[in-house]
């Protein structure tokens, strides 16, 4: 599959709290055209966790370090970002 035949996501929200230790981290939902969900998980040493629920319920998670923008980190899981 391509990247522009990669389904849609959508933001559906975004969230930060105070982890373990005091440790901030910001979460990021995405929505798929597909019926799935992305969400990013951003801590404060710019390592980023993305976890992708799949339609059918199917969960993975990948963890980056130094992790670039949100529309690279949908790129590499397979999802590109709507621009409007």
């Amino acid at each position: 599959m391509l990247p522009h035949e990669y389904p849609l996501v959508t933001l559906a929200g975004e969230s930060y709290s105070t982890g373990r230790r005091g440790k901030r981290h910001r979460h990021t939902r995405y929505s798929a055209d597909d019926g799935g969900e992305v969400i990013i998980t951003r801590h404060h040493d710019r390592t980023a966790l993305v976890t992708v629920i799949g339609a059918d319920g199917a969960r993975r998670e990948f963890r980056e370090s130094l992790a670039g923008t949100d529309a690279w980190l949908l790129s590499a899981v397979g999802y590109r970002l709507d621009a409007a």
